[in-house]
């Protein structure tokens, strides 16, 4: 099972589909593929009858982020260093799946801490409030077979937004000095193209020979997430979008970086 890449631009749940793919497949006896679901979160079970782990960030990039897996699906995975005879959830199913969640987590902060260190703590909890800010599914399937593997995620607010604010790659304005400002004067008029971003998503030349009319392409933003006002490739600001007079526009909330002058 390869890993996906790791990119800047992804969402936090890419990030973690591609954090755990090797970790997952380094374990396992059997192929195993791992995606991300384009489907409704389900609800989660019991809490008794699942095992979650919880995933402590600290750093530039900070909050917590959770993830469960019900018992009766882990003993599905073929573990590795498993008894043959084992067919009920037990302690080595946990410390197999805690190996796999701190190497994956560990994978993401060397990822996150390109600009400032991130760490993170990963501890198994027994009966933990889920947050209910920004949830997902991640979904194992074994080559051949039609067995699958649910993972869920749970991730609250502060790591989603802090999160956000590390990955934009901010627009740098030229600084504008005294001796610069009659150079800058000659351009001002010139026209730029920005672009007023929704969200994006990447697809596979399969899915996008199988586009017809009608078909729904849902974007990795939720509709509640501020729009993103984009010059060449980089975020320049955010904000609401808007109707006026019939077009769409935007209400700027917050600009990444002023020109001075």
């Amino acid at each position: 099972m390869q890993a996906p890449e790791i990119s800047s631009t992804k969402t936090l749940e890419s990030l973690f589909c591609g954090a755990l793919a090797k970790p997952f497949s380094d374990a396992c006896t059997s192929t195993w593929h791992l995606a991300l679901s384009t489907e409704p979160v389900p609800t989660a079970p019991a809490l008794e009858d699942a095992v979650i782990f919880r995933c402590t960030f600290s750093g530039e990039v900070s909050g917590q982020g959770f993830a469960l897996l019900r018992h009766a699906e882990v003993v599905t995975l073929g573990l590795q260093d498993m008894l043959d005879d084992t067919d009920a959830f037990g302690d080595e199913h946990a410390m197999a799946l805690s190996s796999i969640f701190e190497a994956s987590c560990n994978e993401l902060c060397q990822h996150l801490s390109q600009k400032s260190p991130v760490t993170v703590q990963v501890e198994r909890m027994s009966a933990p409030e889920l947050p209910t800010d920004r949830l997902a599914e991640l979904f194992l399937e074994a080559e051949g077979t039609k067995i699958r593997v649910s993972i869920l995620l749970f991730f609250d607010q502060q790591l989603v937004t802090t999160y956000q604010n590390a990955s934009a790659q901010t627009f740098s304005f030229p600084e504008v000095t005294g001796t610069s400002t009659s150079n800058l004067n000659l351009v001002l008029d010139v026209e730029l193209n920005v672009t007023l971003r929704f969200g994006q998503r990447q697809l596979s030349l399969r899915e996008v020979l199988d586009l017809t009319s009608g078909s729904v392409v849902e974007l990795d933003r939720q509709v509640d997430e501020p729009v993103e006002l984009v010059l060449d490739g980089k975020v320049v600001a955010r904000g609401e979008a808007v109707i006026i007079d019939g077009n769409y526009g935007m209400r700027i909330t917050q600009v990444l970086q002023q020109v001075t002058a």
